[in-house]
């Protein structure tokens, strides 16, 4: 029983007559109060964390492919056409001879042979011109005929050019034969200039070119029935070289 409600019981008891009292007796019964409750909470540990493994996604890769870029030529290795093997030289030409004193004009073979040496060239020149000018041969003029054998040197300029400037000197020994008379001999000086392309063939190189000479006799004998007076010569010229 709560204890208000044995409180109000024992003023009722009070307030009834003695002989009430006596007479009903109250029984008095106690309850003892109840403890509270208690409530006990048991709050059970958090899981232990689980290692989550997160794998990022590999980031893309882009790769931008172009066409490759066109790889310049190489030049092509050039070759000196007179570089040869063996460096021979053989050759002809035709020009015409001038002679500055009587202003006659004659056709003019000539023959060659020489050897080549890088951009310089040694050989031996011989010109013919038969019935070049007339000469008096006792007191008669008759047709004489020029030839020419000589030894020169020759230099060839401008090395990766197309065309290739020439200049050359050299001695001479010139005879002048007339018909029926005989031969007369001079020692002279020669220079030459000229213009030469050259090509590459299977066994060797074909060189053409241009070029004029100047003929200066020094020492004449007493044979030589023309004069000193120099004169030239001109043609176009053909080489072959092994």
């Amino acid at each position: 029983m709560k204890p208000h409600m044995i409180a109000v019981t024992l003023l009722l008891i009070a307030c009834l007559p003695v002989e009430h009292v006596r007479a009903d007796p109250v029984e008095v019964y106690w309850d003892a109060p109840r403890r509270p409750r208690r409530y006990l909470y048991v709050q059970q540990p958090p899981p232990p964390p689980r290692p989550v493994v997160v794998v990022a996604p590999p980031r893309p890769v882009y790769v931008q492919v172009r066409d490759p870029l066109p790889l310049p030529e190489p030049e092509p290795e050039r070759v000196d056409p007179y570089d040869t093997r063996a460096g021979v030289i053989v050759g002809a030409a035709a020009g015409a001879f001038v002679f500055f004193g009587d202003g006659a004009a004659a056709p003019m073979y000539q023959l060659h042979v020489g050897v080549g040496i890088g951009a310089a060239e040694f050989g031996l020149r011989f010109d013919l011109a038969p019935g070049a000018r007339e000469v008096l041969v006792d007191g008669e003029p008759a047709r004489t005929s020029l030839y020419t054998a000589g030894a020169f040197l020759s230099y060839r300029m401008l090395g990766q050019a197309r065309v290739h400037p020439i200049v050359g000197i050299g001695l001479e020994t010139l005879f002048l034969n007339p018909d029926g008379a005989e031969t007369g001999r001079a020692f002279g000086a020669v220079a030459r200039v000229g213009l030469e392309l050259a090509f590459r063939t299977g066994s060797g190189a074909l060189a053409l070119g241009l070029d004029v000479e100047g003929h200066q006799p020094l020492a004449i004998s007493q044979g030589w029935r023309g004069d000193r007076l120099p004169f030239m010569s001109f043609g176009a010229h053909m080489d072959y070289r092994f």
